[in-house]
């Protein structure tokens, strides 16, 4: 419950701001917090989907690349096929950061594209 707390109040921020920008009539100032509402809203979405990732263990069975003249083997290099396979087919976990990341993103490119529309 904490966590869409945080979420909400952020959102609320954000309309607020959004509000008193549209009082006040000045259409480039509209334009320009809606512009920022947009990108940051795309960044929280990258953010999220990086996070997610992490979280469901697709970065595992990457292999770290040589340089030239370095003939030494890595320890980690030969990684189990089975290992790597039960991490990737596990359920992907929604954690808290994701979670805010996509709680605050959608709500903000929807208020820039609603605010634009007006």
């Amino acid at each position: 419950m904490k966590r869409f707390k945080v979420a909400g109040i952020t959102i609320i921020l954000a309309l607020l701001i959004s509000i008193v920008t549209l009082l006040t009539g000045d259409r480039e100032w509209v334009i320009a917090i809606s512009n920022i509402y947009f990108i940051v809203g795309l960044f929280t979405l990258v953010v999220a989907a990086f996070i997610l990732i992490l979280s469901g263990h697709l970065f595992t069975g990457w292999r770290r690349m040589r340089r030239r003249g370095d003939d030494a083997d890595l320890p980690d290099e030969k990684v189990p096929a089975r290992k790597v396979g039960r991490l990737k087919n596990a359920p992907i976990k929604v954690s808290r950061p994701a979670s805010y990341c996509l709680q605050v993103a959608i709500p903000l490119i929807v208020i820039s594209v609603l605010i634009t529309l007006i």
